[in-house]
């Protein structure tokens, strides 16, 4: 069965729907907050312990049949708020985690190593090159995948251990490639 709402429903609704105050209307201050009062003021210093001459509340203790009349905290208690740990001796809490080095990150430093080099060679006209930057990288490319090609015959590999074998070598080999041009086109965006 549904309820109609009504006038009457709706101030409980709003009640509900809207449990925070409105603000004071314009001009009008709302109540100001009140600051400790000379009492509460009084309390605190007798809990804590901090005025010697400030009269402690009596509390409580157990079951109620006890009162306690003493300071509930020492100063020193509050001030060592470490407690027990404050006191250990401090230890050096810093951990060295070595970087762990990749064959592709061995690869794509050898393409920077590479292209850092020159090489001066006579072609067959008589003219001396140089060969430096990217090319050098490319022949270190290459020359990357003759190696790999080297080993995998001097294992002895056939079938599918060989194309396996393969497939991974040239993925790293792009992947070292992608590295080498990333960090090249970065440094010339310095």
């Amino acid at each position: 069965m549904l309820t109609q709402i009504t006038k009457d429903n709706m101030t409980d609704l709003n009640a509900l729907y809207n449990p925070v105050l409105p603000p004071a209307p314009l001009g009008e201050a709302t109540a100001p907050a009140q600051p400790f009062n000379e009492q509460q003021q009084a309390m605190a210093k007798g809990l804590t312990g901090s005025d010697p001459a400030a009269t402690t509340p009596t509390l409580p203790v157990g079951t109620g049949n006890t009162m306690y009349t003493g300071p509930m905290f020492d100063q020193g208690d509050i001030s060592n708020v470490g407690g027990v740990t404050g006191m250990a001796p401090q230890e050096d809490t810093q951990t060295y985690i070595p970087e762990t080095v990749t064959s592709v990150d061995n690869m794509t430093q050898s393409f920077h190593d590479a292209a850092d080099e020159s090489k001066t060679f006579t072609d067959g006209r008589g003219k001396t090159k140089e060969i430096t930057g990217r090319k050098m990288a490319r022949r270190a490319k290459g020359d990357a995948r003759r190696e790999d090609r080297r080993e995998r015959r001097a294992e002895g590999l056939s079938g599918g251990e060989k194309r396996r074998r393969r497939r991974g070598q040239r993925r790293s080999r792009k992947e070292a490639w992608k590295n080498y041009k990333a960090d090249e086109a970065y440094e010339a965006s310095l």
